[in-house]
């Protein structure tokens, strides 16, 4: 089954942010973020940092001025 969802205005920011599933802190940084495309796509390369943090974190995005947001789940591990 498909829902259709609507779509975000091109041009807009796009906050990203990572936090420690474990205490909700936050750690890394991202770069290169785009603004949302005419397909409603924003990217950014995430990068941990200098972090001992291992294991199961959140990404989260919003979209700033909305109530539009979503999130992933990654694992960092040892590289």
């Amino acid at each position: 089954m498909e829902r259709s969802t609507g779509t975000v205005t091109p041009g807009l920011e796009v906050v990203y942010r990572a936090f420690e599933e474990s205490t909700g802190n936050l750690f890394g940084f991202f770069s290169g973020a785009t603004l949302v495309d005419s397909n409603g796509k924003s990217s950014a390369d995430f990068t941990p940092g200098n972090t001992g943090q291992r294991g199961e974190a959140t990404i989260r995005v919003r979209i700033s001025g909305t109530d539009v947001s979503g999130r992933v789940r990654i694992e960092i591990v040892d590289p």
